[in-house]
Formats: structure tokens, C-alpha cells, sequence
């Protein structure tokens, strides 16, 4: 398939295909820039940045960052626009700087997790201090009413999280007021509304700063767009129109769960979104495209189809709608050519349910790469060759869902018989240092055209980069409420990845 002549050709365009590129992934919480540093911020992306490029990577791909309130977990946003306050850099805010990041603290030296609350609190006070002395100031700078006008979701949001706070966090189907008069409540809350634009005004402008910046080192940056939005979110609230909220979408039992799973989201109403002329979703990959030269998108095969589960009954009582597979394909095809027809982010398309064979050529068809687990890539009893994957795809060792390598091979003994065979190697009971290199080197020269993995599948190169026992490294375990899930931090600091032993074995990896 010639992807230059492709449905997203002026997208390829924009991607060099006569090589192959590689990247790693990391959440921006789990970022150490010194030894007091209890959550990464956007500017800590600076160092990575240098890093990535002096090793030879050229993306460097970000968990979803939209705002999640007091939830660490990046896939339950209150907004499919905003950006978290937590990460803003209070070292680099306008006029005047504070001294040091409040996300440092002494606490923190004893933690080997992110104490997500605490920081958001200590952050959200220097930042309500920052506001009362600096935004009349602020606020008559030209780029400020610039940046409302451009935004025309802000005031909803802003007043969606006021009276988040006034309900001491409530469900908004239970608030007295609604979203038909945004202007009135607006006016009724402008001074606690303004802070919330603030902080949205200065998180845009760091991210905006990080993204030049990335361009000037030829870095490029990948966000990620969850399809889903959650029921209680500011965006079923403010455009009600756009969700059913009689049934919520998830997954039907499968190998991983006999049970399903229920989102708890709603699923769009696309007739709905046609007639806008899908508006809602344009501005989201348009923001996004502020930020991001690429994007990640998560279950990009709930464009094809999604398990919807009637409001009240169990997860495995769902049924897929569209129900027929041809009426699935044609709805998918046409709703991502039409989104992506007019989005300047080159996407990569989150397609690992089982069962989607159909679909996973769907996106081929569509020049848009899917993700290929290196563990997972079977053909009957054997692994599949690595000359074998598709050009048109994304191969990594595992992602923020699933076990990182040491894990699996501790895990799945039957899995690693299998892979021992298929890579002509003797069975050992620990994964060795040597044969964790060469499975990086693997995951980075297959047939795939993109190549990223989590960073701490390298960490284990260099044991001084790496602390955490087997169990410590996994980011989030799917389907599970856990004080485990999304607190993965870096065991080093960002600057120490550039200890030459390290550095050497990097580019073993990438030659």
C-alpha cells in the first residue's frame, strides 16, 4: 500500500516513511526532576526532550492529560478539553515566578508512589494565590481575550467545576441549576469561573511552549484522545444532546474478564453529531492538535462499534451496536475519514480488543496504524515473525494496561515456553539482562514503521536507573479500584538517564 496516496495521505505527508520511527511512553505524572519531586509538571518534558533526541528516539508519547479532578486516572476526565492544573509548572507562570515547583516537597522522599491529592491541593492554593494578585493583569493582555473567544467550551467548563465545588462534588443530575444558561451563571460565579479559564489560559500556553520546543529539537510529541467521556463529566452536562444516557458502553466477557465490563460512559449519539457537522469532536482534535503532532486513540474501535449495556442490567447482557459487522465497518470508515479529513494529527489507533481481525484491516485499508503487543502477536501455536507485521502499525513490549515485560515473563510461564521456542532459546526461570536487551531490540526492527515503549522497559538496562521490585512497575491494572493504579513513578531522576552505560545500550537497541 503506497500510505502517500493513502484516504490520510496529507497526514503521511506530514510523517517521513522512508524510515522508521521510535519513541518512548510515559505518563508526565510519573517525571523526576529532582529528588524532592513528587509529580511531574509540563516543563520536566524539557530534559526529556534533550534526552530522547541525544539517545535517537523522535517521539515521546504522553498519557491522556486532560483534567481529572481528584481522580489520578487519566481516562476518567471531567473534560474532553480541559487540561489538569496539577501539571502546570509554577516555576515558569507569567510576571512573576515562585521560587520552587509546589509539586516538591519533603514528604515525598519516603514515597515510592505519587501522592496525587496532596499535591493537587498544595498546587491548586499557590495557584489561587498567584490568580488574586496577578490575573487583573492578566486578563487585560491581548492574548487573553483571544483565548476565550478561540474557546467557546470555556465558560461551560469553568461553571461545571464551580458547581462541582458548590455540590461538594454531586453528581450534576443532582445540581438545581442545568447548562440552557451558561451566560447567566457565568455572571452569577464570574470571579470563582475565572480562575478555572485562568488556569485552563496558562496550562495551554506551557503546553504550547513545550510543543515548540519539541519541534526545534525534532521531537515529536503524541497525545492521546480517550473515545469515551464519562457520564459525569462536563461535556454530558454542557451538550446533552450529544450522548444517550439511557444505556452506558463497555465490554462483553471475555479471557481477561468472564464477567464484562461496564464503563460507566455513554455512548454519542452520532446522527446527533452529524447534523453539527461532528463540531464536538473537530475541536477536540484540534486542541489536541495544539499540543501534539500525533495522537494516540484509545478504542478507536468504538468508532466501528460499542457494547452498549441497558442503564440497569449487567455487563454481560450488553450487545453491540451496530450489530452487524458490515454496518460497523461502513459507520467506522466513514466517521474517522470524516474527522480525520480535517485534523492535522497523525493518528495510531488503539485496536487490541480480540476478535476485530475485520476492523484491524479496516484501519489498514484507511492508512491508520494499529498497535502490535509484541507478547500478544500469535498465529497458532507460534509467535508471529516479525518480518510479518504490517508496515501500517505500532509495535511495543506492552502498554500503561498491561504487564511489562519482567511481569509477563514471570506471570505466564506457558507464554515464555512459547516464545523461548519461537526465539530458539534455552527456558530460564528469570528474564537476564541480555535477553531483556534483545527483546527491546526486537520490538524496534520489526516490519512496523512506528516503534514506542513504556520507558521503564528500558530502565532495567541500567540497574542504577531501576529500584522497583517485580509488581512496582505496572501502571494500571484494567477493570480494578487500586492505590497501585496510576501511581507509577520514574525510580530515577530525568537527568540521570544520560549515564553513558545506559546510553550505549539505547542505541545497541535502536541500530
Amino acid at each position: 500500500m503506497d500510505l502517500s496516496k493513502s484516504p490520510i495521505q496529507h497526514l503521511w505527508h506530514k510523517i517521513n516513511v522512508s524510515h522508521h520511527h521510535h519513541g518512548i511512553c510515559v505518563p508526565l505524572s510519573a517525571l523526576r526532576q529532582n529528588p524532592m519531586s513528587q509529580l511531574g509538571s509540563f516543563f520536566d518534558l524539557i530534559t526529556l526532550i534533550d534526552w530522547c533526541k541525544d539517545a535517537g528516539f523522535n517521539i515521546i508519547q504522553l498519557l491522556p492529560l486532560n483534567d481529572t479532578d481528584k481522580d489520578p486516572s487519566p481516562y476518567n476526565a471531567l473534560s474532553a478539553f480541559a487540561l489538569h492544573p496539577i501539571y502546570i509548572s509554577t516555576t515558569h507562570l507569567p510576571i512573576v515566578a515562585t521560587q520552587n515547583d509546589v509539586s516538591n516537597f519533603s514528604s515525598s522522599i519516603q514515597n515510592k508512589k505519587i501522592n496525587f491529592l496532596e499535591v493537587l491541593t498544595r498546587k491548586l492554593t499557590t495557584l489561587k494565590k498567584y490568580f488574586q494578585e496577578h490575573f487583573p493583569s492578566i486578563q487585560k493582555k491581548e492574548e487573553y481575550p483571544h483565548f476565550l473567544q478561540q474557546h467557546n467550551w470555556l465558560k461551560s467548563y469553568a461553571i461545571f467545576k464551580v458547581l462541582k465545588d458548590q455540590y461538594m462534588g454531586k453528581s450534576w443530575k443532582k445540581w438545581q441549576e442545568n447548562s440552557q444558561n451558561i451566560e447567566h451563571l457565568y455572571h452569577k460565579y464570574e470571579q470563582e469561573a475565572n480562575f478555572h479559564i485562568f488556569l485552563q489560559y496558562i496550562a495551554f500556553q506551557q503546553l504550547q511552549y513545550i510543543k515548540n520546543y519539541a519541534n526545534n529539537k525534532q521531537i515529536l510529541l503524541e497525545g492521546d484522545i480517550p473515545f469515551l467521556v464519562g457520564m459525569e463529566s462536563a461535556d454530558v452536562w454542557a451538550y446533552p444532546e450529544n450522548f444517550d444516557k439511557d444505556t452506558f458502553v463497555g465490554a462483553p466477557p471475555d479471557m481477561f474478564n468472564e464477567k464484562g465490563q461496564n464503563w460507566k460512559s455513554p455512548p454519542y449519539q452520532w446522527e446527533t453529531m452529524r447534523k453539527n457537522n461532528f463540531s464536538w469532536w473537530k475541536q477536540r482534535f484540534s486542541i489536541a492538535a495544539s499540543f501534539y503532532h500525533m495522537c494516540r486513540i484509545d478504542h478507536i474501535i468504538g468508532f466501528y462499534r460499542v457494547w452498549k449495556i441497558p442503564r440497569h442490567g449487567k455487563s454481560n447482557e450488553g450487545y453491540f451496536q451496530p450489530q452487524q459487522p458490515i454496518q460497523a465497518l461502513q459507520q467506522g470508515e466513514s466517521l474517522l475519514t470524516s474527522l480525520l479529513h480535517s485534523s492535522s494529527l497523525f493518528p495510531i489507533g488503539e485496536d487490541i480488543a480480540h476478535q476485530i481481525r475485520h476492523i484491524q484491516q479496516s484501519l489498514i485499508a484507511l492508512a491508520i496504524p494499529g498497535t502490535r503487543i509484541l507478547l500478544w502477536q500469535k498465529q497458532e501455536n507460534s509467535f508471529l515473525p516479525y518480518k510479518e507485521y504490517p508496515p501500517c502499525s505500532l509495535t511495543t513490549i506492552s502498554t500503561h494496561d498491561t504487564e511489562p515485560l519482567i511481569e509477563w515473563w514471570h506471570n505466564h510461564p506457558n507464554y515464555v515456553d512459547q516464545f523461548c521456542i519461537f526465539k530458539n532459546w534455552k527456558r530460564d526461570r528469570l528474564l537476564s539482562l541480555e535477553r531483556r536487551q534483545q527483546i527491546l531490540y526486537d520490538s524496534h526492527h520489526t516490519a512496523s514503521l512506528f516503534h514506542i515503549n513504556l520507558l521503564q522497559e528500558y530502565l532495567h538496562l541500567e540497574p542504577a536507573l531501576q529500584s522497583f521490585p517485580i509488581g512496582r512497575e505496572r501502571i494500571n491494572l484494567p477493570g480494578t479500584i487500586s492505590d497501585d493504579n496510576w501511581m507509577y513513578r520514574c525510580p530515577c531522576l530525568t537527568q540521570d538517564l544520560y549515564q553513558p552505560n545506559f546510553m550505549k545500550k539505547i542505541e545497541k537497541i535502536l541500530s
